[in-house]
């Protein structure tokens, strides 16, 4: 029984980051947007993980 508590804390560790990402993307990708207009400029952008 050892084995599933192993994946259990694996997938609450990688979870954490997950919701973060969740969060984090969107509102850097609209902040992102938005200095582009408000410069008029055009520019690309993309997220590793």
């Amino acid at each position: 029984m050892v084995l599933p508590l192993v994946f259990v804390g694996r997938f609450a560790a990688y979870s954490i980051p997950g919701i973060g990402d969740s969060i984090r993307l969107p509102v850097s990708t609209t902040l992102f947007i938005e200095e582009g207009e408000r410069l008029n400029a055009v520019a690309g952008s993309f997220s590793l993980r």
